[in-house]
């Protein structure tokens, strides 16, 4: 579902990768311009083990510079426009950023 809305440059002109791999990682989304992460997290995530792992990968991309972004399946099924909303203002102000120097 979230892939749709993401090919084709169809989220402020970007382009998204799906499954990409980046060091040891596949990641399900992937925008090398605004070296954007965006994962997307089924309900075995709710597990305190899992949670670990995947804190501990978060900070492994973080690592690499990469900006990193968490949705939950549910918030992807129930809720696309939110989940849009939230990936678009981060594109947004990554590229205010970016204008100002920051």
């Amino acid at each position: 579902m979230l892939w749709n809305e993401l090919r084709r440059k169809k989220m402020e002109g970007l382009k998204f990768r799906r499954q990409h791999h980046i060091a040891r990682f596949s990641v399900d989304f992937y925008c090398h311009e605004k070296a954007l992460v965006i994962e997307v997290d089924g309900e075995y995530h709710n597990d305190l083990e899992a949670q670990i792992k995947e804190k501990k990968r978060t900070e492994a991309l973080e690592s690499l510079e990469l900006n990193v972004i968490r949705f939950t399946n549910e918030e992807v099924i129930c809720d696309m426009a939110k989940v849009l909303k939230a990936i678009s203002e981060y594109v947004k102000r990554s590229t205010n950023e970016k204008e100002d120097g920051s």
